[in-house]
């Protein structure tokens, strides 16, 4: 597999640099960040796969200098697949789209969910993997996935990770995509739904990790 790099539009940054400090769910407001800098051209994060992308990247916050190095994506594992699926949604915003989300809900489902009022991160994971043809967690609840399938050790793209969440919900669930390192502590990039009200790759400490999943 050709390596595929993670390149963090602005806005994730900006984001990032307020769920840093917070340990926020995805929900959160971004902060403003500065510009970033990039010390050497994109292209030269398409190498082998799985090897480390090793620009640096700079994010000035409301909270400090952020350094992101290290960036690399995750192996494709048995569940791959489904990352593939929800990048297709990428973008979607619950204000700006809230019929195309409601019609995912409503055909892989079965639920009339308005996710202008519902916390929607667990639907859009439960709606990909039906559609898929895995079975769905059985709630709507994110922590339903913490005994989703079975755990994993070695995580890879398409692992369902369930994370310490913040204000609006306990816990965030989405699906790993890539790692990277901000300030010298792990990170996890993680595409899902109802990230700043929208499917988004955004980023999360390892530390919140509750757990991670799979089937196959």
């Amino acid at each position: 597999m050709a390596f595929r790099p993670i390149l963090v539009p602005l806005a994730v940054l900006m984001w990032a640099a307020t769920a840093i400090i917070h340990g926020a769910h995805a929900t959160e407001h971004p902060s403003t960040t500065a510009a970033l800098h990039h010390h050497h051209q994109n292209k030269s994060c398409q190498t082998k796969a799985h090897r480390a992308c090793k620009h640096v990247k700079h994010a000035i916050g409301h909270h400090g200098h952020w350094i992101i190095t290290d960036e690399a994506a995750l192996p494709d594992g048995p569940m791959s697949k489904v990352a593939d699926a929800a990048e297709q949604y990428q973008g979607l915003d619950e204000r700006r789209d809230t019929k195309a989300l409601k019609q995912l809900f409503g055909d892989q489902l079965d639920m009339d969910i308005n996710p202008r009022r519902t916390a929607w991160c667990a639907a859009f994971a439960n709606a990909v993997l039906v559609k898929l043809g895995y079975d769905w967690s059985g709630s709507l609840e994110s922590a339903s996935f913490e005994h989703y399938g079975k755990p994993v050790k070695t995580a890879a793209r398409g692992d369902i990770v369930v994370l310490h969440g913040g204000r609006r919900s306990p816990t965030h669930v989405g699906f790993l995509v890539g790692t990277a390192k901000v300030n010298g502590l792990l990170y996890y990039y993680v595409l899902g739904g109802n990230q700043s009200n929208r499917v988004q790759v955004s980023m999360f400490p390892a530390s919140s990790v509750i757990a991670i999943r799979r089937i196959g």
